[in-house]
C-alpha cells in the first residue's frame, strides 16, 4: 500500500500525535515540581480575584495521572478531542494555582488544546484515515498563527531600551555562561579568544549585544520565513529555530516549551 501524501489534514494529525506527547511530557517531568512546590510553601500567591487554591496533595496526584492518560491517549490517537479537552481544562486549573508557578507556555498549551478541539475529529484520529476530510484553510492558518505568535511576543518584548541598549539581562550572566562554555569545551574557547583578540580583551559584553540582537532577529524572521518562505527557506528557519530552542533548553530549562516548539 502506497503510504498517504503529506497532506494538511495529516500534517495536523502527526502534530497532533506530537502535541500528546508534550502533554505526557509536562504531566510526568513538570508537574511533580509544582505539586512538590505547592506542598512546601506556606504562603500561596493566587491569580486574584481567581482563586482555585490547591487541593489536597492526593487528589493533585490523581490530577497529574488523569492528564498523563489523556497525553498518553492523545499520542496514540484514541478519543482525540476528550483527550484535547481534559488536557485543556487540566492544564489550565494547574496553571492557575499559584502566579510563582505561572510560565507563559503554559497557557500557549491550554491555546493549542483548545484550537485542536475545535477541528474534526476524524482529522485528529490516528491512524489517519485517506477518507479524512480536507481540513479548512482557516483553521491550518489558525493552528499556523498560534504556532509562531510565541515568537511575535518574543520580538516584541525585545522592543525595549533594556534589551537594545544595555544588553540586559542577558549582560548580567554572559560572564557565567561564557566561563560555562569554557569549561565544557576544555578551555578551547578561551584559547580561541586569546588567539584572535588582544590581551586582557573581554568578550563578554560584544557577546551579550551579539546574543540580544541574534535573539530579536530570530523573533522577527522564523515567523515570516516559516508562514511564507520556500522550501529551503523554510528548512533553514526550522533548523535555527531547533538549534535557539536545543540552546535554551541546555542553559535555562524551561520545562516542555522547548521541544514543543522546536518542530
Amino acid at each position: 500500500m502506497r503510504a498517504p501524501s503529506l497532506t494538511p489534514s495529516l500534517r495536523v494529525a502527526l502534530f497532533c500525535r506530537g502535541f500528546g506527547f508534550v502533554v505526557l511530557a509536562f504531566a510526568q517531568w513538570t508537574l511533580p515540581t509544582h505539586i512538590e512546590t505547592l506542598r512546601r510553601s506556606v504562603l500561596a500567591f493566587p491569580f486574584s480575584p481567581i482563586s482555585l487554591g490547591p487541593l489536597p496533595e492526593s487528589q493533585l496526584e490523581l490530577l497529574r495521572s488523569a492528564l498523563t492518560g489523556a497525553g498518553a491517549s492523545l499520542a496514540a490517537g484514541v478519543l482525540p478531542r476528550t483527550s484535547l479537552a481534559v488536557s485543556a481544562a487540566l492544564v489550565g486549573y494547574f496553571a492557575m494555582l499559584d502566579r510563582s508557578l505561572y510560565q507563559n507556555h503554559h497557557v500557549f498549551l491550554v491555546e493549542l488544546a483548545l484550537l485542536l478541539f475545535c477541528l474534526d475529529r476524524r482529522v485528529l484520529e490516528w491512524p489517519h484515515r485517506r477518507e479524512a476530510p480536507g481540513l479548512p484553510a482557516w483553521q491550518l492558518r489558525a493552528l499556523q498563527l498560534l504556532s509562531v505568535s510565541p515568537y511575535a511576543f518574543g520580538a516584541l518584548a525585545k522592543l525595549n531600551p533594556t534589551w537594545l541598549l544595555e544588553a540586559q539581562p542577558v549582560r548580567s550572566w554572559a560572564d557565567g555562561l561564557l566561563g560555562d562554555l569554557d569549561d565544557a569545551m576544555g578551555g578551547a574557547l578561551g584559547r580561541a579568544v586569546d588567539a584572535a583578540l588582544p590581551a586582557g580583551a573581554d568578550i563578554t559584553v560584544p557577546f551579550a549585544y551579539a546574543v540580544c540582537y541574534a535573539g530579536l532577529l530570530l523573533d522577527l524572521l522564523v515567523p515570516i520565513a516559516l508562514l511564507r518562505g520556500g522550501t529551503a527557506v523554510r528548512a533553514c528557519a526550522t533548523a535555527a529555530a531547533a538549534c535557539f530552542h536545543l540552546t535554551n533548553r541546555l542553559l535555562f530549562g524551561l520545562g516542555v516549551f522547548p521541544p514543543l516548539m522546536a518542530p
